[in-house]
């Protein structure tokens, strides 16, 4: 996010991801990092279909 809060050209083309893989994070400030690195690294459930 640029200063105003508006979003980079780059964020705004992720927007459109729909792949349920796919993980975006927007960092506000310094101490959002480290939730961000929980959110990219966490262990992922296995979704099974019966």
């Amino acid at each position: 996010m640029y200063q105003y809060n508006r979003h980079s050209t780059l964020m705004s083309a992720y927007k459109h991801i729909k792949d349920e893989k796919f993980r975006y994070y927007i960092l506000k400030q310094k101490s959002d990092v480290l939730q961000a690195m929980r959110n990219f690294f966490r262990k992922e459930e296995h979704k099974t279909l019966v």
